[in-house]
């Protein structure tokens, strides 16, 4: 039984290390994010980051329901690096 404690102590200090160095190196390695990485339309994407006191410089208008994709090709922000025609 206690060997198989310790067997258990290993792996879990591994897993934990193996964590640790996976953490350390995206920190070091790891690329940037965009400013809207998964082309999201509600309001909290079109604000800058870090964002500014009042969130937005000038009260939004809301047309559309939050989940309504069809509208993400004629909205004012375009996430870097990607072109809409």
């Amino acid at each position: 039984m206690q060997f198989i404690s310790t067997v258990g102590s290993w792996l879990m200090i591994i897993t934990i290390m193996l964590i640790i160095y996976s953490f350390i190196s995206a920190l070091r390695n790891g690329k940037k994010a965009e400013a809207n990485p998964w082309g999201g339309v509600t309001l909290e994407w079109h604000i800058e980051s870090p964002p500014p006191l009042e969130n937005f410089h000038e009260i939004p208008k809301v047309t559309h329901e939050p989940y309504d994709f069809s509208q993400l090709k004629t909205m004012k922000y375009v996430p870097k690096g990607e072109v809409y025609e």
